[in-house]
């Protein structure tokens, strides 16, 4: 995977980030789940199986794709620090994201790449006292020319993401990218019990994904049921995605169908 590639992050990649795991509601089964309610195995219609690892307990340390290379967090203390990719075994060298501390309530993000000698400029990530985040800034260096900007806004509750915006700004000039408003079930999310923060879980999906394995991620309060796209100031949205979980008698879904491509996914809790 080359850089310009990794980069194309705006507006539809936020799109497919979000919309494949929007999901309805479906009539739970009896599907015996542990206490843990930590997702280790997601299996496709293919056979081909995504892992969740972790450590001190819950803690995601690395998320593995099949034989199509890894994630790998680590942390400082409790503090996220670094989030490392392979794209397959046979490749050593591994590009990666150093996070570090602008102050309480912002992350740098910075992107390296080492076989090409690329450091981007830093993203920016100004999180809530929750730590969900409230903007996000990608692609904006020390001339400002070109960026664009992520802004969440959360439900009546106060602890899932209801919508975002998104604007491409070139110096003074701005353009609304587009609208996606989120609905949510009631029940345990899939990812829920996992600890990792809030702000990487929905930096991550703008910035990179490897498909449903990783938008789990989003699934950290409730689950997604619903999502709303709009384009421009179209008043109509343009699309509406919703897919089905099967739930398990503790209410965590044990499998989806992606209403996007139809695929179904196994949740297996060790």
């Amino acid at each position: 995977m080359n850089a310009k590639h990794f980069l194309s992050i705006f507006s539809t990649v936020f799109l497919a980030a979000f919309s494949i795991l929007s999901c309805n509601k479906s009539e739970s089964d009896n599907h015996e789940l542990p206490v843990s309610g930590l997702p280790s195995i997601f299996t496709y219609n293919n056979g081909s199986e995504d892992t969740y690892s972790y450590t001190n307990g819950n803690r995601l340390s690395k998320i593995t794709y099949g034989k199509s290379g890894t994630t790998q967090l680590s942390y400082d203390g409790s503090n996220l620090v670094k989030c490392s990719f392979s794209y397959s075994p046979e490749v050593s060298g591994m590009d990666y994201i150093e996070f570090s501390k602008l102050d309480d309530s912002s992350i740098l993000a910075k992107i390296h790449f080492p076989e090409y000698g690329i450091v981007t400029s830093p993203d920016t990530i100004q999180i809530r006292p929750n730590g969900y985040p409230n903007v996000i800034r990608c692609g904006k260096n020390a001339a400002a020319e070109f960026y664009t900007e992520y802004r969440f806004s959360l439900d009546e509750t106060g602890t899932r993401i209801a919508e975002m915006l998104s604007t491409n700004v070139y110096n003074t000039y701005s353009v609304l990218g587009g609208k996606h408003v989120y609905e949510y079930d009631t029940n345990p999310g899939i990812t829920s019990l996992i600890d990792c923060p809030k702000w990487f879980s929905t930096y991550f999906c703008i910035r990179f994904d490897r498909g449903m394995t990783d938008r789990q991620l989003l699934n950290c309060v409730d689950n997604i049921t619903k999502e709303t796209v709009y384009n421009d100031f179209d008043p109509n949205p343009i699309a509406i995605f919703s897919n089905d979980y099967t739930y398990g008698n503790n209410k965590f879904p044990v499998s989806m169908i992606d209403g996007r491509t139809q695929e179904k996914i196994s949740i297996k809790y060790p």
